[in-house]
């Protein structure tokens, strides 16, 4: 039963291997420049990680192992290995895929690997828990917006590193209570050119099958010279300028995102100058 399998599988909550900062990660590649030069240069961050950054950190390790548990329900013939497999150290990007979809039988004389599913195509698999400005950001906008995108920046260079054809994307809300409060609130507006949500959306997972053949093919050239290019100001100490301006904003003083979530922010603010607007990419 599923409650059996449930019980039976152990959480594995595989940990990170300690990532060298000679190169830029994979999920920061979308990142400000000049905090990805920060981190690359292996300074210290000034903004103390709040206890909350923790623990959601650690939530999401806890989600990604559920979320393969329910992958795996659902669908008996696949298993999710290779998790948290470092890309190799030649690539011009660090980073830990979260797995690949597996296909084997279910009897065990009868177990095989293979690196194709059915269809195929070698797909990955990648996990996000994401807040409920990101999550609500994809809800609207799709992979086409500025969340998604962020998403496909980081597993077009799996794809390529690793050889996969396709990613099954899971995108899980840490705050789905919030989520659908918006949602709910969203669908009673009268002005129709301020409704976004739908009854198709769901407030607590996303999934999505991602084909990663353009991708692979006219991002990732554009991300390796993005990420030479950081990794070369880094070697020679060449501070680049903000993307954003991490200046607190307006009446209120009210500082923007993504800059009130850099732990470099007031590394940056020192250096100056400050003011940047984001640049295109």
């Amino acid at each position: 039963t599923a409650d059996e399998f449930l019980a039976a599988k152990e959480p594995e909550l595989p940990e990170n291997e300690p990532q060298v900062r000679l190169k830029p990660r994979a999920s920061a590649l979308a990142d400000c420049a000049r905090q990805q030069f920060y981190y690359m240069k292996n300074l210290d961050e000034t903004d103390a990680e709040k206890p909350d950054m923790w623990l959601t950190q650690q939530q999401g390790r806890v989600m990604e192992d559920v979320s393969v548990a329910a992958i795996e329900r659902a669908a008996p013939l696949i298993r999710v290995v290779d998790r948290q497999l470092a890309l190799p150290a030649d690539y011009f990007v660090t980073g830990h895929p979260d797995g690949r979809l597996d296909w084997r039988y279910l009897h065990p004389r009868e177990a095989r690997h293979a690196r194709e599913l059915p269809d195929g195509r070698v797909w990955g698999f990648e996990h996000k828990h994401f807040g409920r400005y990101q999550y609500e950001q994809l809800l609207k906008e799709g992979l086409d917006g500025e969340a998604g995108t962020k998403l496909i920046t980081q597993i077009a260079p799996y794809g390529d590193a690793l050889g996969w054809d396709a990613c099954f994307l899971v995108v899980v809300s840490q705050d789905a209570s919030s989520v659908r409060s918006d949602m709910t609130r969203n669908k009673a507006v009268k002005n129709e050119e301020n409704l976004w949500a739908t009854g198709e959306m769901n407030p607590k997972v996303l999934t999505y099958g991602v084909d990663l053949t353009e991708a692979k093919r006219d991002l990732v050239p554009l991300l390796k010279r993005r990420a030479l290019a950081l990794a070369g100001a880094a070697s020679e100490g060449t501070l680049p300028e903000p993307e954003y301006d991490p200046r607190p904003q307006g009446k209120a003083q009210k500082v923007e995102f993504p800059c009130s979530y850099c732990p470099y922010r007031t590394l940056c603010l020192d250096a100056g100058p400050a003011g940047m607007v984001r640049i295109p990419r």
